[in-house]
């Protein structure tokens, strides 16, 4: 009983489509004769491709070095003072220009 509900409901959907078919081939809602059905006339404009260039800003961490002086003291605890290289990290503004494309219109 499935077996042969399925294959009338194929043959329905089949009678369907190629109906549907038909009625494309025939020119059904075809704006002009002279062309063939398939045929896509081509657009009024065209696509001109725009680079335009943005500056944008982000943050990087660099590290800096810089002099500490400190105070140190010897085996009889006198004092002398040494210079030391330290170092800190610091947040910098870095400029940098991008590309942006834009795609516009033109118009014929």
């Amino acid at each position: 009983m499935f077996a042969s509900l399925k294959g009338l409901l194929c043959k329905a959907v089949v009678g369907t489509v190629l109906g549907v078919v038909s009625l494309t081939v025939v020119g059904i809602g075809s704006a002009r004769a002279d062309y063939p059905a398939y045929y896509q006339p081509a657009p009024c404009y065209t696509v001109k491709k725009i680079v335009t260039y943005e500056t944008v800003i982000s943050y990087e961490i660099r590290r800096e070095p810089y002099r500490c002086d400190y105070t140190l003291y010897d085996e009889c605890y006198r004092p002398y003072t040494v210079s030391r290289t330290c170092y800190r990290d610091v947040k910098v503004a870095v400029k940098t220009v991008v590309p942006v494309v834009k795609y516009v219109k033109v118009y014929d």
